[in-house]
This record gives C-alpha cells, structure tokens and sequence, in this order.
C-alpha cells in the first residue's frame, strides 16, 4: 500500500532533493561536537556494561530533526498526483453496422455459428473504436433499428450480444436494411460508412434493392463495406420441426457475391469474403486500419498537490523530537 502511495507521487520541483546533500554536513557536526571531550581512563573493567534509556536513545533527536529537514524539502518540492483525463474534442466517424439476422446465420461452419462469430467480430470492433458514433441495423425479413448512433460503444456491445436469430420475419432484406442504415446518416455530422454482414442473397418483399441502397448511399457519399459470411461448403443450418424438435441439416451456402461487389465498387467500399472465424479477425483489423478515426482528442493531466500527509509527519517528527529530549534526554 505505501510502495502504490509513493509510486505515484510526482514532484513539481524535483531538483530540491539535492538539498538533501545538507544532512550530510550537519550529520557529521552533530557527532564532532556529541564526542569533541572524552574521558581518558586506563580500564573500563569497573564499569557496568548496562546503557540506560538516556544512552539508547542519545542519537535518536538527531534522526527526528533530519526526518523533519527531509520532510521539508518534499514540501518544497511540491509533491502531487496525476489523474489523466482524455476529452473528445469532435465526433470521429459514423458507423452504422448493418447485420443480418436471418436463420441461416445460425449455419454452424463457423463457431459457434456465424451470427456469434460476427458479434464477437463486432464487439471487438467497437472495443477498438470509442470516439466513434456507432449504430446498430438487424435485418433479415424485415429491417429495425436495434441502436441509434452513439458514442456509447459499451452499451451497444451488450445489444450486439443479445441479437439472435429468431427476432424477425424469415427473409434476407439487404436493400431494406440498407436504406435504414442510410437514414441513421441523415442528420449525422462527418464521415460514414456502413459495414454490412450477411450471408446470403436478397430474399423477402423488398421495397428497395440492394443496388438501389447502394446508389443511394453513394449519392451522400457513404461508403459501404460488404462482409459476405459463409464457407464454399455445406454448413449445419438448426430447423425446428412441427413438433418443437431442433435438428441440424445440411444446406449449401448461397451468397450472392456478384451483388456484394458490385455495392461495394458502387460506393467507393471494398468488398470481404470471410470463410471461418480466422477470416473474420483479419478483416475487423484491415477495415480498423483503412477506416481511421478523424475524432480530435485533447489530453488534460489534472494535478492534486499532497500536503496534508507531509505536514502530519513533520508536526510528528518535531513532537517526538521534542519528548525525547524533554523527557528522557534532560534526565
């Protein structure tokens, strides 16, 4: 507890220490002048042995007053502590995260399944991202707005988290959730993008196409990055039958690849394949580095000056100096 108390003690005017070098002088004084006359004697062999209070603590008043000198000099130092404080000047970019919850996402070629592989995705994306204003688009029949923009990343990790795939219609609505994504930018201020997740190809009554959306976005200058989940394989899609029993069964993965490009080169984006977990962990980290914030940040260093302690321990010094010699030394 006191190496953490004075590991974080910082000093406005570290170069008093050096008048520590006092003590030095003043040490050697006190001890020419304690043993300047002695006593010349030809055997100590009549003499006890026993040294009473007064000779145990002879040299202790002489250590309280260096204690005090020393305590001094911290004052004069000007002791303090840190608190580091980062302020967000202006906003950095718009996100808005465009998911798609349709049942396939529950396919099991990644683990455990594709829609918690790209929460987890997700989630460490917005840990990377905290001066960002970040929003959240579920889609699968039907689009809606599970987070509007905000800064607050953390609060919108815990509604990443509680997305499943069994909240909407059935359906594969890009267009739709696009748009929605593209009306979050409306009124937003600064950069945006929208990274879209989804494993399929466009199912559902659409009001709007995915091309349509794109065009659109492209007209207010939003890029789009498309993520298209799936591996080249079959994958364990969980159905439930009649009877309320969950099975896997073997489905090709459809995804419309031709479409996601073409959204992407449509909004100036860049398009990502991601076939297993391991995929999904390189493009969260390509799309941090081309995508950097714009936020300004200002750091202000707060300084607390510690003067309350020191003074307690000199006023202590000084009394214990002060008894001995009272009490045991004039004895």
């Amino acid at each position: 507890m006191v190496n953490n108390f004075f590991s974080n003690i910082y000093f406005n005017y570290p170069s008093a220490f050096f008048l520590m070098l006092l003590g030095i002088p003043l040490f050697i004084l006190y001890f020419k002048t304690k043993y300047k006359t002695r006593l010349v004697i030809s055997s100590i062999a009549g003499f006890p042995k026993i040294k009473t209070v007064k000779q145990k603590l002879q040299h202790t008043p002489i250590l309280f007053r260096l204690l005090s000198i020393a305590i001094i000099i911290i004052l004069l130092a000007m002791p303090y502590t840190k608190n580091i404080k980062t302020y967000k000047l202006q906003n950095g970019i718009n996100i808005i995260i465009c998911l798609d919850v349709s049942g396939s996402m529950l396919a099991k070629d990644f683990l455990p399944n594709r829609l918690d592989a790209c929460k987890n995705m997700i989630s460490s994306f917005l840990q990377a991202r905290p001066y960002d204003n970040i929003a959240l688009i579920a889609f699968s029949g039907q689009p809606f707005t599970a987070c509007s923009l905000t800064p607050n990343n953390k609060q919108l990790i815990q509604i990443v988290q509680g997305l499943n795939g069994t909240m909407l219609t059935p359906g594969t609505c890009i267009g739709e959730g696009l748009a929605l994504s593209i009306a979050q930018c409306r009124n937003a201020k600064g950069k945006s993008i929208i990274l879209l997740f989804t494993d399929g190809k466009e199912e559902g009554n659409n009001r709007i196409n995915a091309i349509e959306a794109a065009n659109m976005a492209a007209t207010q200058q939003i890029k789009i990055y498309p993520i298209g989940i799936g591996s080249n394989n079959m994958a364990a899609v969980p159905v439930i039958d009649l009877a309320g029993n969950i099975t896997d069964r073997q489905e090709k993965v459809v995804l419309d690849e031709v479409t996601l490009n073409s959204i992407a080169a449509t909004t100036n984006g860049k398009y990502f394949k991601a076939i297993n977990n391991a995929n999904l962990v390189n493009i969260y980290k390509e799309i941090d580095t081309i995508e950097k914030t714009t936020a300004e940040i200002e750091t202000v260093i707060e300084k607390k000056y510690i003067i309350t302690p020191f003074i307690i321990a000199l006023l202590i010094f000084i009394i214990l100096e002060f008894l001995c010699r009272k009490y045991y030394l004039n004895n």
